[in-house]
């Protein structure tokens, strides 16, 4: 039976430094000598501006022969061929953690080979994906990857994504809200709109703002974010300082959740929930598996694994996104605006 590696070429090409096509061309001879019928690969697009020229027209040849195709962002492409036959065996150093979300039958996946270059020497393990990933550690890497298309490049990129901005674009649709409610684009540095790529104006500070998913059978159907401070009631029914949770319920007129349910509070940086003296009352469960109820009079802090259930329908969980922007329904600044800040966009 022939049986394919298919290398995750640009995760072989840079190993542990500046990308060479040698690397791939070591581990390709060792895949072949220790069983495997076909080396294949496939590579980011943007491992040809990373390669040398010599290494660029090696890489070419190799495109011309069929042995390698190059495509945008090489990992859903690696992951789904790999589904789709059961004679491949993904070869690769990344654990895909970034798209267990896109793609759930990643969880325990075994047929990943693992490599490492040794004076001149490709050592092979297997290296099957973790059957369970923290949400939050999901979330947070999640959002890491998210940054590069939009910019991010060096640490001190990163810095944009402690402040709120707003959009003074007349004609762009964001400059309607108080404040961006999606990262900014980050260009050679500055800030810029995601809608319209205006520079933006600089608001108050960030940090501590807290992102919360709403979940329906397990599945994310919403998220919104708070800042410091700053409270929202959650209930079956609209109105100011509130989220309605009637759209996401199939019949808002017989569900069990009150009107209004709970109250959340980002307090310091930390979520806190309360029961607002619902009608079929609010369960927080743990990660050890136990459960507390939570009253009117007895607040609780909640951390990123627990998961906060309104009368069995809808589920709260606390985010692990580090620079939340989803949804602002509460548009506190924690810091004033300064003439000094609104001249310096950075």
């Amino acid at each position: 039976m022939t049986t394919t590696a298919l290398v995750d070429l640009s995760n072989a090409c840079r190993g542990d430094g500046q990308p060479r096509w040698d690397r791939y061309l070591l581990l390709r001879e060792q895949l072949l000598t220790c069983g495997f019928t076909r080396v294949r690969a496939i590579g980011d697009s943007s491992l040809r501006f990373r390669l040398s020229p010599t290494d660029v027209g090696h890489l070419e040849t190799a495109i011309g022969r069929n042995e390698v195709q190059m495509v945008p962002y090489a990992d859903p492409h690696l992951i789904s061929a790999a589904f789709d036959d059961e004679t491949i065996t993904i070869v690769s150093n990344d654990r895909f953690r970034g798209l267990r979300r896109q793609f759930p039958e990643l969880r325990g996946f075994h047929r990943v080979l693992a490599f490492r270059f040794e004076n001149h020497e490709v050592h092979l393990h297997p290296s099957p994906l973790e059957e369970d990933i923290d949400e939050a550690e999901l979330s947070r890497i999640v959002e890491a990857e998210s940054l590069t298309p939009l910019g991010y490049s060096t640490p001190e990129d990163k810095d944009l994504l402690q402040w709120d901005w707003r959009c003074l674009e007349p004609e762009c649709g964001a400059a309607q809200l108080p404040q961006l409610d999606e990262l900014p684009l980050c260009d050679e540095g500055n800030p810029a709109c995601p809608i319209c790529n205006a520079t933006l104006e600089r608001l108050g500070l960030a940090t501590g703002r807290i992102e919360i998913k709403v979940l329906i059978a397990g599945e994310v159907r919403e998220r919104f974010a708070l800042a410091v401070g700053s409270s929202l009631r959650v209930g079956r029914g609209p109105g100011p300082g509130r989220f309605d949770v009637s759209p996401l319920l199939e019949d808002p007129a017989t569900s069990p959740v009150s009107r209004i349910h709970l109250e959340v509070t980002n307090h310091d940086g930390r979520l806190r929930i309360c029961d607002l003296a619902s009608r079929n009352g609010t369960e927080v469960a743990h990660a050890d598996g136990t459960t507390t109820s939570v009253r009117e009079d007895n607040p609780l802090f909640i951390g990123a694994a627990d998961r906060v259930s309104l009368a069995g329908a809808i589920e709260l969980q606390r985010s692990g996104r580090r620079w939340p922007r989803a949804h602002f329904l509460d548009h506190t600044v924690v810091a004033a605006p300064s003439p000094t800040v609104r001249d310096d966009p950075r």
